[in-house]
């Protein structure tokens, strides 16, 4: 009998240790998203459901966490459990509905921009449209192709550059997303997202001293995002 009293116990210290643990997880990832610090929230959110996989609240902020950073499929993946959990979720329920909106609203622009490309093969900026669009539903793959006929249309669009190499960033081409931010900065050298861009694949590489001084170009150009980065990386 004492041994199954130190096992409940034992159980009971567990699982509050680990909702305590989730909870502190949670509050860091809302801190992180009122920062706009949305990858690292991701994370954290991420980390709370690992310690409490019944956290309806870390499911619907992570997925509001995704939709910032345009992961929309991701976002409604989260809303679903958050829904699944708790049916009168009513945060999750008006979020995923918003998001279903977003996606809908993106197969939309594809068909659009399909619709002028059909009308005149040349119009690049056609191309480069719809390679955003379709950076929006994940299809990351069709993006590239988009924007590679942007380019070939018109080389000096510095917007597709930087486009394209988001889409090999997603697909872990880190060689050619670093190529394509460093051709978009060289036919714009005030384009701040591209350095922004170029800084965070920086980062992900391990060379956080490039990436500061990307960070540090992006943030004279008056990108807020990066000067955020500058003060917590690059102090």
């Amino acid at each position: 009998m004492k041994k199954l009293i130190i096992l409940f116990l034992s159980l009971a210290f567990t699982l509050g240790v680990h909702c305590q643990s989730s909870d502190n997880f949670y509050n860091r990832g809302m801190a992180n998203s009122k920062d706009a610090q949305y990858g690292d929230a991701i994370e954290d959110f991420s980390m709370a459901i690992g310690f409490n996989p019944k956290n309806k609240k870390a499911y619907n902020q992570r997925g509001v966490a995704k939709q910032q950073v345009g992961d929309i499929k991701g976002a409604l993946e989260d809303f679903t459990k958050a829904l699944d959990l708790d049916p009168l979720f009513a945060s999750a329920y008006i979020n995923k509905r918003l998001a279903l909106g977003t996606l809908n609203n993106y197969y939309g622009r594809i068909a659009k921009w399909t619709k002028a490309i059909e009308a005149d093969p040349t119009d690049f900026a056609a191309y480069n449209n719809r390679g955003i669009a379709k950076l929006g539903i994940k299809d990351y793959t069709g993006a590239i192709n988009d924007f590679g006929k942007t380019i070939e249309l018109n080389p000096e669009v510095s917007t597709a550059y930087n486009n394209r190499g988001a889409a090999k960033e997603n697909k872990k081409d880190f060689t050619g997303a670093m190529a394509d931010y460093s051709k978009a900065i060289e036919i714009d050298p005030k384009f701040s997202k591209a350095y922004y861009n170029r800084a965070v694949l920086l980062l992900t590489i391990g060379t956080k001293d490039d990436a500061c001084r990307d960070f540090s170009h992006a943030s004279e150009l008056g990108d807020e995002d990066a000067s955020k980065k500058v003060q917590s990386l690059c102090q």
